[in-house]
């Protein structure tokens, strides 16, 4: 079978599949003999399949994009989330790729935190680089402007930056310089409860639970709701932490996200302005039904319902 016929074939599975593939989108480029194998061309075929498909573009339009600056700030759960604002944009990234793009292609911001020197000062919180994703980009088309700024904890010193009428005005690399955006997406990090309560993720007899940290966390969330309406009277979508888990090694982890939430909901309970996308219940409902996926970054159903809801609100 001959390469003219492998790409036949590969183009009529895209069409059966009934996918959406932006044309901007590099394909494989498949470097293939004169003659190929059946297994080959399956195997060439499912993995351009499994490509297509993490590009595919949200089911519903949201519409609610146009026209506005959408800045966000949050980790990579909330990453999940800017990956389908941008497939309705026109870009597409599978969130393997968008993480990539995101750490090597976008800057690190002015008054960014330091988890690296921090992390090599409080072994306890692990060895996972997260230090890497302390970046933020900007995606601009004809109608609308994304904006994704990584946030670790719940209050650090880019939260006393952002959120400053002093630094907006003398600043000028502030990000709010030129005006404040349209609508803020928050999406409380699931970092406070992730390193602080180790189980899940640690040898049962090494793990160290950090209750004073946790506590910290959890009396800032308070703070940073003042501090951001101190600056900006806009609307404000607010995401829950999620990692939702029915694991035993998880009950701590999951007391503590459920006690951030709680008081998220709490704090901004009477905030006009505030709209709380109840993701935890979104994942609880979700993993009730598929119990295998209950890792943190959820599967894209599951972030589709999420969306769903943060659309309805821009």
């Amino acid at each position: 079978m001959g390469s003219a016929t492998l790409l036949l074939v590969l183009s009529l599975s895209v069409e059966v599949f009934g996918l959406r593939i932006n044309s901007e989108v590099p394909m494989y480029e498949l470097d293939t003999p004169t003659e190929i194998s059946e297994k080959e061309l399956y195997a060439a075929r499912d993995t351009l399949m499994q490509n297509i498909k993490l590009q595919r573009t949200p089911p519903e339009i949201c519409n609610n994009l146009h026209d506005k600056w959408i800045f966000v700030r949050g980790d990579s759960t909330t990453r999940q989330v800017v990956k389908m604002m941008l497939a309705h944009t026109g870009i597409h990234m599978s969130e393997h790729e968008l993480k990539q793009y995101f750490r090597k292609n976008c800057i690190r911001p002015a008054h960014s935190s330091d988890y690296e020197t921090f992390s090599k000062q409080h072994p306890a919180y692990g060895h996972m680089p997260c230090w890497l994703n302390e970046k933020r980009c900007d995606w601009q088309t004809h109608n609308s402007r994304i904006t994704f700024d990584w946030q670790h904890f719940v209050l650090e010193d880019r939260e006393d930056f952002l959120f400053s009428r002093t630094a907006m005005a003398e600043d000028k690399d502030h990000d709010f310089k030129n005006g404040l955006p349209d609508v803020l997406v928050m999406g409380l990090p699931l970092h406070s409860c992730f390193h602080t309560n180790p189980s899940q993720w640690k040898a049962k007899e090494s793990a160290q639970k950090d209750q004073n940290t946790e506590d910290t966390h959890f009396n800032q969330i308070s703070t940073l709701v003042e501090k951001v309406r101190s600056v900006y009277d806009g609307p404000i979508i607010w995401i829950e932490a999620s990692g939702v888990a029915l694991k035993d090694t998880h009950q701590d982890f999951m007391r503590c996200l459920s006690r951030m939430n709680t008081e998220l909901n709490r704090v901004v309970k009477n905030d006009a302005r505030s709209h709380v996308v109840a993701r935890q219940t979104i994942e609880q409902d979700w993993v009730s039904t598929h119990k295998k996926d209950q890792g943190i970054h959820k599967k894209e159903g599951c972030v589709e319902q999420i969306y769903a809801d943060v659309c309805k609100n821009l």
